[in-house]
């Protein structure tokens, strides 16, 4: 009986990190003033744009110090920048397709 209070123990600590564990959370949503920002990081992961990606992240961070983009929106363009400066492709991809389909229709 103690094995199996132990087993859903730790099966239910697992399945908690899981969900807590970053990456997992849904992309937030931005004004629709960023929305552009979101297609054009989009545009740049897809295209393997370094360059537009270097002016994105310029621009991105002068919206934050600005306050249009909140520090929950500027951290997810900034998983997607550095996966692209890293040369995760992949992942910076999947990120920036996730980021821009939360934005809605």
């Amino acid at each position: 009986m103690n094995f199996q209070r132990d087993a859903f123990s730790r099966i239910a600590l697992c399945l908690f990190a899981a969900l807590m564990a970053p990456g997992c959370s849904k992309p937030p949503q931005v004004e629709p003033q960023q929305i552009r920002l979101v297609e054009a990081t989009w545009t740049a992961v897809a295209g393997k744009d370094l360059k537009s990606l270097a002016m994105l992240t310029k621009t991105v961070e002068a919206e934050r110090q600005s306050g249009r983009i909140s520090p929950n929106q500027n951290a997810y363009f900034q998983k997607i920048f550095a996966n692209a400066q890293n040369q995760r492709w992949q992942e910076a991809e999947e990120a920036a397709f996730e980021f821009l389909h939360a934005q809605g229709p």
